[in-house]
């Protein structure tokens, strides 16, 4: 069933994927670009002044104006936050006045208001304000196109951006030659402006480079008579660069674009520009600056600079535009260029499609959908393949989970959650019960659960319990009671596992007959706990001898006319005393191993400051003890260790009846534990070798550091501290 659904969606988004790339392939692209979200508004508005050296109506600054308000519209900037002024200045030159009239109506009219931005366009703008308007919104940053680039004297405190669109006299020229090597004659048209004159001598700069090959002629010096004369008669091989065109030789204002289309007109040659609207004109082209382009270029530029993308740091900031390669294919067969010549990466536009062209989007949407049949047949083809391979593996797999179930050694039975009863037993589960496996399925392992079960809560309660415990993914381990087809009581262990299975909620129980291990546990237990009465029984006994010991010693210690054998017989006795309530601790303790040391010594120091008849208040004594616990063999040297050490500090540390301070730590450091016994008493008597001496208290001390392979040190530092390490139990 999944896999048909698998394949229903696989078909489905295949379809559907499909559908989505002829529609991408056949529609056109005018179709898409009519669905395509239009850019989110700026957040904050912006004004921007745009200052033409020229008056309005130029085609040029129409197109330029299409390219920037294309983008400021696809930013969220308003036409009123845009000011255009047409300054004329190429048609006023003659009025003196004229300047200065001019920039008082653009002061009037710009500085109260808040301008971020200004822009110029070609170079009578430029120079404008980089002169008589020095003060027209002084703060504002300036983009400048179509002009040399100020130099930072110029710029006196504005921060500007030059944006060199380079014409490409030179490029446009190679071009040329390429589509028409015979040529002999150049023709360069120019009007006679400082501005039109500045593009001419450029062009004159590369006479040198074809010299002998090439005639140049330039019209500067003509009326506009004389130049549509001379080009209508213009020898064969001769071509036409037209650059720029805004005053005659006779003194005349003319707009570019209209002598441009006038030259193409009356032209007997083709005529190549440096703007792209020479092809609008019936020209042939050039390696030309996109106009347009030009004033997306700006707009960006100008958003960049408002929104802080692009930070000025110097007074002047150079950018260059690249020029294109741009021919009208039409123009080219007309005059019988060679189009096959031109350098790669060039562009022809008006060419007739050939067939590839006009139907090379249907081939390849054609290709590709066979391409994609085809594949699906293939995927279709090996996922027929793949199911065959894993129905095999999955009997394969069966097979073997059979054979493990029916070669392992424990019982096993399969329990089907969702049905509630057996669906497979192996042949150890038969012998477990004593019935055949029909029997087994048919009446299930709850039949032969005993009502007694060991430790349990209620059956039913247990096993529902059970159930949801190994579906939710536990491995649950239980102990059960059963009476077998053959009347036979039996304890078993049953571990409850999780099966893998797709359909149906499947528990494997694995099962051991532990009857024998358990009764062998039972017998342990009773044996321990025998063993546990007779030790108890051996520290009572002990304990008590000693106390008898001791109180033989303290009986008899007052017949003795001797002090010194009095003070040996009491010592004798806390060392018995010292011995038995070890033997107390253990008798006491629910771990006859081990002795929790800290009471034992808080119990031992209080009975030698009882023996001893020390006044609390004149003696004060202090334990820092860790929370160990230590087994019999060293707590009996150890205790026997403290009471040596706490009787020489009472009996010798503090005479006739001298205020002091007794203190006993105990703690571990890593593998060893450190011992201090340390007094403010008088000290230890200089020149006394503790570690050789006829004591006995401290011979024994010696004896018993050894017993528990320690060692031994003294501090004489404000009274005498002994110091004994030795190893800590593991």
């Amino acid at each position: 069933m999944k896999t048909r659904l698998s394949r229903i969606f696989l078909l489905g988004f295949l379809n559907f994927f499909i559908g989505v790339v002829l529609i991408q392939v056949l529609l056109p692209p005018s179709s898409l670009a009519q669905i395509k979200p239009s850019s989110p508004p700026s957040q904050a508005a912006k004004h921007i002044l745009l200052l033409y050296s020229y008056g309005h109506g130029s085609r040029g600054i129409g197109v330029f104006d299409d390219g920037f308000l294309s983008v400021m519209e696809a930013a969220g900037v308003k036409i009123n936050d845009l000011f255009f002024e047409y300054l004329d200045l190429e048609r006023n030159k003659e009025d003196s006045g004229y300047r200065s009239r001019l920039l008082d109506l653009l002061m009037r009219k710009y500085n109260q208001r808040k301008i971020d931005l200004i822009v110029t366009i070609q170079q009578p703008a430029l120079s404008f304000l980089l002169n008589e308007g020095r003060r027209l919104v002084p703060g504002a940053p300036v983009i400048t196109l179509q002009a040399p680039r100020p130099s930072d004297a110029e710029a006196a405190g504005r921060q500007f951006v030059s944006q060199q669109a380079q014409f490409d006299i030179k490029g446009t020229l190679e071009r040329a030659l390429e589509l028409f090597p015979q040529t002999k004659r150049v023709v360069i048209v120019s009007g006679s402006s400082p501005a039109d004159k500045k593009l001419a001598n450029v062009a004159a700069g590369f006479e040198n480079i074809f010299k002998n090959k090439l005639e140049f002629e330039y019209t500067f010096n003509l009326t506009i008579e004389q130049v549509l004369s001379r080009v209508a008669d213009l020898p064969p091989h001769s071509i036409i660069i037209f650059t720029q065109y805004n005053l005659d030789a006779g003194g005349r204002v003319f707009v570019a674009y209209e002598v441009e289309r006038m030259i193409i007109q009356a032209a007997k040659a083709p005529v190549f520009g440096l703007y792209d609207f020479n092809l609008r004109n019936g020209g042939i082209g050039g390696s030309v600056i996109s106009v347009k382009g030009l004033g997306e270029s700006t707009a960006r530029m100008a958003l960049d600079i408002l929104n802080g993308k692009m930070r000025l740091t110097r007074p002047v900031t150079t950018v260059n535009n690249q020029v294109v390669p741009l021919f009208d294919w039409r123009q080219i067969q007309r005059w019988g260029g060679r189009a096959d010549n031109l350098i790669p990466g060039s562009v022809i536009i008006n060419r007739p499609p050939t067939m590839w062209d006009q139907y090379k989007l249907y081939v390849i949407g054609a290709l590709f959908i066979i391409f994609i049949l085809s594949s699906l047949i293939v995927l279709l083809m090996i996922q027929r393949r793949r199911r065959a391979k894993a129905e095999r593996l999955l009997q394969q797999s069966e097979e073997r989970f059979r054979q493990l179930v029916e070669q392992a050694p424990e019982a096993i039975a399969v329990y089907d959650a969702d049905e509630d009863r057996l669906v497979e037993v192996n042949a150890n589960a038969e012998k477990l019960f004593g019935c055949s496996r029909e029997e087994l399925l048919q009446k299930g392992l709850f039949y032969f659960y005993t009502p007694d079960q060991p430790n349990r809560p209620p059956l039913k309660e247990s096993i529902t319990q059970n159930i949801e415990q190994t579906l939710a993914g536990e491995e649950v381990v239980i102990e059960r009671a059963i009476r077998n087809a053959q009347g036979q009581d039996l304890i078993c262990e049953m571990r409850l596992v999780k099966l893998p299975s797709a359909e149906h909620r499947l528990i494997r129980n694995s099962i051991i007959d532990i009857t024998e291990r358990k009764r062998a546990e039972e017998q342990i237990i009773t044996s321990l706990k025998e063993k546990e009465i007779l030790l108890k029984e051996i520290h009572h006994r002990v304990k008590n001898n000693l106390t008898i010991i001791g109180s033989i010693l303290s009986l008899q210690a007052p017949h003795l006319e001797d002090r010194k054998s009095r003070e040996i017989f009491r010592e004798c006795e806390n060392r018995v005393k010292t011995m038995s309530k070890i033997h107390t601790k253990l008798y006491q303790s629910k771990d006859y191993a081990h002795i929790d040391f800290r009471s034992y010594l808080l119990e031992l120091s209080q009975e030698l400051f009882l023996s001893y008849q020390i006044d609390p208040e004149a003696v004060q004594f202090e334990t820092k003890i860790d929370d160990v616990s230590l087994d019999i063999n060293t707590a009996l040297p150890l205790g026997l260790l403290l009471t040596e050490l706490i009787t020489n500090a009472l009996k010798y540390a503090f005479p006739d009846g001298r205020k002091g301070l007794l203190q006993i730590h105990l703690r571990r450091v890593d593998d060893r534990m450190v011992l201090s016994v340390a007094d403010d008493g008088i000290g230890f008597p200089e020149g006394l070798d503790y570690q050789n001496t006829t004591s006995l208290g401290l011979q024994l001390v010696m004896g018993l550091v050894r017993q528990l392979n320690g060692v031994i040190e003294m501090k004489r530092e404000q009274g005498t501290n002994f110091i004994i390490t030795f190893p800590a139990e593991e």
